[in-house]
């Protein structure tokens, strides 16, 4: 499995990692929520949280428990440090010998490539506001000024088959790379590390006016595996 990822923005960083599996291993984008004072702070508790608990996601019920701990942890802490509207979302992998999970709040994605097509795994948690592009609201996130955690972490699962599948998360920083460049990027033949660089390219010749972070995964299963 090859991992590589950048984040692009506040303390930007780049990562990277190319090893053999023999054990669940997790891997997410946290983003805070913009217009809000303590989106940063979000961000670090969800993630904290998910770097706690995620590799034990393996069904909807555990998925859902998971995100109400962050969503409870991050409202505590807004009250407390008098930013009550601060919040984050995410979309989180966890890759086993068995199989993949996807675990999603609000509008950060989990895409996968199959059969040359683009596919998003997540789901938004996003209404249009109006017919223009762009223009939509979140209506759930982890905190984000409400006491009740989200209705539903949106959960998928999938045991592998014999091949190489490619995942992209992503922050909704990448919205202003039009969609078919972002499927083309993803679909070429390269090395991870080189399609994180090109979509980071495409999101850079944007007015690029939001943080984005970006990882990509590469999975080669050799041989059937019984999950």
């Amino acid at each position: 499995m090859v991992v590589d990822g950048w984040v692009n923005g506040v303390g930007s960083a780049r990562f990277a990692l190319d090893r053999q599996i023999d054990g669940p291993l997790a891997c997410a984008v946290v983003d805070g929520m913009g217009g809000h004072s303590g989106g940063a702070a979000a961000a670090w508790l969800t993630a904290r949280t998910l770097s706690d608990g995620l590799i034990d996601v393996h069904d909807a019920a555990a998925g859902i428990a998971l995100a109400e701990v962050a969503h409870d942890t991050t409202f505590r802490a807004g009250l407390g440090l008098g930013t009550p509207d601060m919040g984050a979302v995410f979309a989180a992998l966890v890759v086993t010998p068995g199989g993949v999970t996807c675990l999603n709040v609000g509008d950060a994605r989990a895409h996968r490539l199959s059969g040359g097509y683009l596919g998003q795994l997540s789901v938004d948690d996003t209404v249009r506001r109006s017919s223009a592009p762009g223009d939509v609201a979140l209506v759930a996130a982890i905190g984000g000024g409400a006491a009740e955690p989200p209705s539903d972490a949106h959960h998928y699962c999938e045991a592998w088959t014999v091949g190489t599948h490619r995942f992209l998360l992503c922050s909704d920083g990448i919205d202003e790379v039009p969609p078919d460049e972002v499927a083309e990027i993803v679909s070429e033949e390269v090395s991870a590390v080189a399609c994180v660089d090109e979509l980071l390219r495409s999101v850079l010749r944007t007015p690029a006016r939001d943080n984005t972070t970006v990882i990509v995964v590469d999975v080669e299963v050799r041989a059937s595996i019984d999950g």
